[in-house]
């Protein structure tokens, strides 16, 4: 069960990397399209806001709060689980990274105008760096004892 966790929990943060990557381009698109538009009109007084920056804002902080509630769950229930004092402690360094990054999507939907995921992407770029590398960490320990726990049964 923790080993099908885990490496769902790998791909999650795979699918989590590119979701990231490919909002930061299309906000950054956006955001070059609308200096664009300023630098031309630059006559007018009428200032219009940058809708799509933030429509590409909004939607991958409201996506990725799936993700992240996801891992905060798989966070607990391997903190729970986990049968040494090794595994409890990554774990919960996991959920307390976690927390954090879960607190900052949160404060980012709350306060979509002065925020662009051009700017906060790459933070989430290297969180799903760092879950992938947690969850190849989680595999590999959880692999040797299965099958010492087979070899004994």
């Amino acid at each position: 069960m923790k080993i099908k966790l885990a490496f769902i929990a790998a791909i999650v943060s795979i699918v989590l990397f590119f979701v990231s990557f490919n909002y930061i381009r299309k906000c950054e698109e956006a955001e070059t399209n609308y200096y664009e538009y300023m630098v031309k009109n630059a006559g007018d007084y009428i200032s219009p806001s940058c809708e799509m920056c933030e429509v590409y804002t909004r939607e991958p902080a409201l996506i990725t709060l799936a993700f992240f509630v996801f891992f905060e769950f798989f966070g607990v229930f391997l903190y729970v689980k986990a049968q040494n004092n090794s595994m409890k402690f990554m774990a919960g360094i996991n959920v307390a990274i976690i927390s954090a990054i879960l607190l900052w999507d949160i404060s980012i939907i709350q306060n979509i105008k002065g925020n662009s995921f051009a700017e906060i992407g790459p933070a989430w770029i290297i969180f799903s760096l760092l879950q992938l590398t947690f969850c190849v960490v989680v595999i590999t320990y959880l692999v040797p004892n299965k099958k010492k726990i087979r070899s004994i049964i």
